[in-house]
């Protein structure tokens, strides 16, 4: 039976891909480290509510405000 742990397996290893073609100086670098360690301390400590938070943002639409700061970050 697949646990939480399973799940952010597969995830870290995706970010460890990712990571692994940026130069290891760069901000881009270290924001998926952190984002890697971010994954890894909810995965053991608070799962339940960061599982609830996805679920929540998966279901709802963005806001304008939102949107628009996701269009001033270039991701939208």
């Amino acid at each position: 039976m697949p646990t939480q742990f399973d799940e952010y397996e597969k995830y870290a290893q995706r970010l460890a891909q990712i990571a692994e073609t940026l130069d290891k100086k760069s901000e881009h670098h270290a924001a998926l480290e952190r984002a890697g360690w971010a994954l890894a301390f909810v995965t053991m400590r608070h799962h339940a509510e960061f599982q609830d938070f996805v679920d929540q943002q998966r279901r709802s639409e963005l806001s304008a405000e939102e949107l628009a700061y996701l269009k001033e970050l270039g991701l939208k």
